[in-house]
Order: C-alpha cells, then structure tokens, then sequence
C-alpha cells in the first residue's frame, strides 16, 4: 500500500521498496514493488557497487540519484524512509516519467507520505491493544455477572445472552457434558426449550465433535485447518447458518462442556475467537463449581461418586493406571501359569582321545607346517627335524660297514679265523648303528598318527632350537570323541538328577542353541572358590561336530529340570536365603 501511495503522490511509473537488516550486515534486499506483478526496471543487479553507493548517500541525506550504466540521462531518485523497525534501514526507488520534476518539487511530493509506514504501525498497536481492553471489559462484565449467580442454569442463561450480546450474535448455546455425551443447557433468549428438538440434537452433535477433539471449530474453515467439523457443516446446511463457532470450556485441560456461536451477517476473525476464549476461560472453573454443587444430596452424591470413578477409570494418571494393571495380571500369571525350569551352569568342551607327540630323539627343529588349530590328516607331516647330522652319520656307518665287510673277506680269505671274527663283530655293530640312524631318520618328520586337530604346540618361534629326546612337542586331539563337561552350582544339584536334556551355546556364538543329553553326574563335589560345584558330563546330539568346535572352549549350558510355577522360578533363591537365614 505505501508503495501504491508514492507512485501515486509522485506520478511514477515504478516503485520499488528495499531493505537490510544492520544486525547482520546484509546487502539491500526488495520486499514490496508498485505495480506489484510488474519488474522494476532497474538495468543493474542489486548487489551493483553504483546502486549501493547510492541507497547509501540517501540514507545518510535523505535523497539520493542512482544512473543506470544503460541509460544514464534518465536517473532513478532514491529516498529513505523510517520504516518503524530498529535495527533496519529502509529506502524506496523510482521510475519518473519525462519530463521528471526537480528535485525540490520531487521532495515536496514525498515528504507528506514518508512517515506513513510509522504511523501505521503506531495505529495497529493502538487497534491491538484496544481490542485487549474490550476484551477485558467483556471478561470483567460476564465475571461481574456470574458473581450475582448461585444457581447453574441461571448462570449459563446469563452467559449465552452476555456472548449474543457481545460477539453480535444471532444464537449461543452451552452445553455441558453428561458421562460420554454434551447435553444442551441454555439457549440464548430461550428459557425453556426441548431437548428432543432437531436443531438441539445437531447442536449436541457439534458441540460433542468440538470436546473430542479438544479444538475450537470456525466454519467456514480457514485455510491451515486441521480438524474435522462434519456437524459443523451439516448444522450449516440444514439451519441456513452461514457462519459458526464453537469453543471448549475447559478445565484443568479437560474439556468439560462448549460453547456454540451462530452469526449470519460477517465471519468470526482470529482475534474474535482469541477474545472469546479469554472470556471463556475466565468463566468455566465457575461454571463447573455451580455444576458440581448443583441440584439435590443424592444427584450431588452420585455426581461425586461418578467423578472419584472416573478419576480412577478415567484418561488421568494413564501411566499409572496402567502400570498397576499390568503389575497385577503379571502377578495372576505367575501364580497360575508354569514356565521350563532350567538349571544353568558353565561348560567345557573335552576330548576323551588326546595324543602326546614328545621328541624321538635330540636335534634341532628345522620347520612347523602345522599350528595349534590346525585340523590335521593321519601322515601329515607336523613337524621337521634336522637330518644333516643323521645323513652324515649314516653315510659313515655305511662306509665303516663296507671296511668290516672288506676285512671280514680278506680274512677268509687268508683264512684267519680270528680277525674274520672279529671283523664279522664289528660289521654287525656298525650294522646295528646304522639301523637306529636310518629309525631316526624315518621319524624326523613327526607326522599325525591320526585325523585330528592340533591343540597344543606352536613351535614357529622355535625353529633352529634344540631339543631333547622325550620333549613335548604338539599335542592332536580328535573332534570325534568331544563331550562337553558342565560345572553346576551346589544348590541346584538336586533339580537335575533325573534330567536327561540340555542345551549349551558357545561364548563365541551366544545365537546358537545346540541340544545336549545327559550322560551322568560325578557323585562327588568339587571345591571352587565360588563355592562346591558338580560336575555333569554331556554328549552333543548334533551328529558330526564342528569344523570350528576346540577343546577347551566354553560357554553357558542349560540343563531340563521340569515345568514350575512362575512366581517360584522368580522367588525360590529369595525364599531359600530366608530360611537359611531365619531357620524355619
């Protein structure tokens, strides 16, 4: 509008409005332009140094000119305005048709209109905040008059008639709610109506479909509505009522009844509706009271009972309602229903074959094909020992045979039973020397006497190291014959005496349930620090093991102990420390 005013004063072609914001230094941006669906015919973008400079000459003097680079004989005037906003500055561009007036005459034209923006924020302020005072006045008004009241029904007569007379109002309705339902209480300008009339019936059903959803319902419904107001439109319809209302009375954020405005000449504006809610929650809490004490003892009587049940039935301390209704249905299930037993132990995988695979004799070892994990075929080669020294010898051995076996000749021969004799002894001793070369030879290379996998033994940092006839080596165990052996506490024993099933998962995957049968239990127990344990031993019902299963591994086993009561899996080791305790 101010911009229509200058084009108007000045006799422009354009105007067009900038600002920018000094807080944060932002360049001149447009915010509104005469002819509105026209573009300023500027030449230049908004952020030209030339543009600039100028907006800012006018700011600081009043008045500026800017020439565009296209057309410089025809420069655009430039002038600032207090646009009533701290912290902004304001300035506005024209386009003036030929011949344009001077500069004086041009500022003659505009200083009349150049305080306009500031007065009309000064007047919508002032509107703003007469409309605060009316509604004031109006809320002081119903206050003052339901004061004089002492009865509910009068009291909500005097509010229908108040409101007619206040929002200009063809008809107001209260109604007040009665268990699920809203129920009609008065009508303005109508002291006795029936309840069981079709208009009263339509006006419950708005009123009911405003308390549900706890929102102010307008018709016709504004652009950002979000509610449903199907009564609403089919009251309008059916009743010829162009424009309607209904607000909640409300109390301790619960709606507790409504109001329902008809108006046939303007719509209800956003600042009515604000004003009427004021007023509305000034008077509710004192309808309620007058409600709550009205009528005989026992209506009284019930309407207190009712409101004590619906406190403890109804939507208020929900969280709590409902956490002790869930504590007392888990409570009844524990009591009557049953849930598997299941004693709980740690295990460990054992194998009844384990081979020892020592030193054959002294030497160095020379490589280590295999490693502990390793699963490992009968005549794989673990690991090697140095031949050099055996092969050495060996070759001697050979040759001192061939010496002996020279002699032995020669001396038959010469037929000198004595030397051949002796040459004979010496052949056979060397002969045996090179028979436990040649054995230790062919156990050089320690080989697995078994399929299995290698369990203990990792020989790689002790390559080229000596070793000793009767050294440990590695040891190999099969996967075949695993079991697993389970440790279960002293206080549980006797549950599983005559359990015959289990399950055990493995530390390293807890997701995999693997089924057990119980072999037998160690009649004895074993002392560990954290108290006696027995010991259970279990054969796996998987068939054909795992290519991962190790002795030694561990885990968590779970052995069947029957079917008990709920309430006694979650309170029997409370109950025994009690009785160990208080001895009864």
């Amino acid at each position: 509008m101010f911009a229509e005013a200058l084009t108007g004063a000045t006799g422009a072609s354009h105007v067009l409005l900038l600002r920018r914001n000094l807080e944060v230094a932002e360049p001149w941006k447009p915010f509104a332009a005469w002819p509105a669906r026209e573009k300023f015919p500027l030449g230049v973008p908004l952020n030209d140094p030339a543009l600039t400079a100028a907006l800012e000459t006018a700011v600081k003097e009043e008045m500026a000119e800017f020439r565009p680079p296209a057309n410089p004989a025809e420069p655009l005037p430039a002038i600032s305005f207090d646009g009533g906003l701290a912290g902004w500055q304001f300035a506005a561009l024209f386009r003036l048709p030929a011949p344009a007036p001077s500069p004086a005459e041009f500022a003659r034209q505009v200083a009349r209109l150049l305080d306009l923006p500031v007065l009309y924020r000064r007047t919508r302020a002032l509107r703003l905040a007469g409309e605060s005072n009316r509604a004031f006045a109006q809320t002081f008004d119903l206050l003052t008059l339901l004061d004089k009241q002492t009865r509910f029904t009068p009291a909500v007569m005097t509010v229908c008639n108040e409101m007619a007379r206040q929002a200009g109002c063809t008809r107001v309705s209260l109604g007040w709610r009665d268990d699920a339902y809203v129920r009609v209480r008065a009508i303005s300008d109508l002291p006795r109506f029936e309840s069981k009339m079709e208009v009263v019936r339509q006006i419950e059903a708005a009123m009911e479909e405003a308390c549900d959803q706890d929102e102010e319902i307008i018709l016709p419904e504004p652009d950002d509505a979000t509610y449903v107001a199907r009564d609403h439109q089919q009251f309008s319809r059916t009743q010829g009522v162009a424009y309607l209302a209904t607000l909640p009375l409300r109390v301790d954020e619960r709606p507790v009844g409504a109001v329902f405005l008809e108006r046939q000449d303007r719509p209800f504006s956003a600042d009515e509706i604000t004003a009427l809610r004021v007023v509305l929650d000034r008077a509710s809490r004192r309808l309620d009271e007058m409600e709550r004490h009205d009528g005989n003892l026992l209506r009284r009587a019930t309407r207190s009972t009712r409101g004590q049940l619906a406190r403890l039935l109804g939507p208020e301390h929900t969280w709590w309602k409902a956490l002790g209704v869930l504590t007392a249905v888990l409570l009844l299930v524990s009591i009557l229903c049953s849930w598997p037993h299941r004693v709980e132990g740690s295990f460990v995988v054992r194998s009844d074959t384990l081979v020892n695979l020592p030193a054959p004799f002294e030497g160095y070892i020379t490589a280590v094909p295999a490693r502990v994990g390793d699963l490992v075929k009968t005549g794989d080669v673990l690991i090697r020992l140095d031949q050099r020294e055996l092969l050495l010898e060996q070759a001697s051995l050979i040759a001192e045979l061939a010496r002996h076996e020279a002699q032995r000749a020669q001396a038959e021969v010469e037929r000198r039973l004595a030397e051949m004799s002796a040459a004979a002894a010496a052949k056979e001793q060397a002969q045996a020397s090179l028979d436990i070369v040649r054995f230790r030879l062919a156990r050089a290379d320690i080989a697995a006497p078994s399929d299995g996998v290698v369990v203990e033994g990792d020989l790689r940092e002790r390559i080229g190291t000596p070793v000793r006839a009767g050294d440990l080596l590695m040891r190999i165990t099969r996967i075949e014959a695993m079991y697993v052996e389970i440790e279960v506490p002293e206080r549980d024993a006797h549950a599983i005496l005559a359990s015959r099933e289990g399950e055990i998962a493995f530390a390293t995957l807890p997701g995999e349930r693997i089924p057990i049968v119980i072999e037998r239990l160690e009649p004895v127990a074993r002392v560990k620090p954290e108290g006696n344990v027995f010991v259970v031993r279990a054969r796996i019902e998987t068939g054909d093991a795992e290519a991962w299963w190790r002795p030694g591994m561990s885990g968590v086993a779970k052995i069947e102990a029957g079917d008990r009561r709920i309430i006694w899996l979650l309170t029997h080791r409370l109950v025994d420390f009690i009785r160990l305790k208080l001895w009864f």
